[in-house]
């Protein structure tokens, strides 16, 4: 059992790193993600946080993209997942936020509004990152991705996951 656990949670660290990366390689270089971010006041910042553990993905809108906020103690949006296994859930594609939101293992403290943004820039980021039949699943108004999201999927895999240190 003990085991279970620490392969989820070595699976899910490795997700969020991917998820940070992601989040900060689609705001500088895709245009639909630079408008959804665009809507958020600078210097927000926010973190997505699993309950019991170490485990957490922070960041904040700097110069108009998105940074890594190692440092920043107050932030203006926390998601807090309820356990290891809703957080595996949705990083992994299984279940759609909105699903963990409603099902309660996605808690949320801070604007609505921010929340929603933030789910739509996690949306586009899922059409980059997953093959077309999880974004299908994951995402409720999913028109399928074309060249452009097929091209970003093939940078962020070379240059942000490959390239970066």
């Amino acid at each position: 059992m003990c085991s279970k656990i620490m392969k989820k949670e070595l699976i899910l660290s490795l997700l969020m790193f991917v998820f940070k990366k992601g989040m900060a390689f689609l705001s500088k270089k895709d245009s639909e993600f630079i408008k959804i971010i665009d809507e958020l006041p600078e210097n927000f910042g926010f973190l997505i946080t699993v309950k019991n553990t170490h485990l957490s993905v922070s960041m904040k809108k700097s110069k108009g993209v998105l940074i890594y906020a190692k440092n920043q103690k107050k932030f203006d949006l926390i998601l807090e997942f309820s356990n290891l296994c809703s957080a595996f859930l949705v990083f992994a594609g299984f279940i759609p936020q909105y699903q963990a939101f409603a099902e309660h293992r996605l808690s949320i403290k801070g604007s609505i509004s921010d929340a929603l943004c933030l789910t739509d820039a996690i949306n586009r980021l899922q059409t980059v990152i997953f093959p077309d039949i999880i974004s299908k699943k994951l995402i409720k108004e999913f028109e399928g991705s074309g060249l452009k999201e097929k091209a970003l999927f093939t940078k962020f895999y070379l240059y942000a996951l490959l390239l970066s240190r």
